[in-house]
């Protein structure tokens, strides 16, 4: 669990998947700018997962990556918006 502006923050072990946009999606807007920011930055996924997501990388480096990339996919699924052709 984080903080942010004294709120405490649950992570989730994985993000939603896919569908409309949650109250979890919503209290994590700044969780995903701040992953996609690191990702562009060419931040390495562990320091990303340790630091954002506040993983355990040493202790549990395989959940540490699953929670990383599918919080990642969440947060550009979530900028991109529903797609329609």
């Amino acid at each position: 669990m984080s903080e942010i502006n004294g709120a405490a923050i649950t992570i989730l072990t994985e993000a939603p998947d896919g569908g409309p946009i949650t109250e979890y999606d919503v209290s994590h807007f700044l969780t995903y700018a701040r992953l996609i920011d690191a990702e562009r930055a060419g931040t390495d996924w562990r320091e990303a997962a340790s630091e954002i997501l506040l993983c355990a990388v040493e202790d549990d480096p395989a959940g540490s990556r699953r929670c990383w990339e599918s919080h990642l996919a969440r947060a550009h699924g979530v900028v991109k918006g529903p797609v329609s052709i």
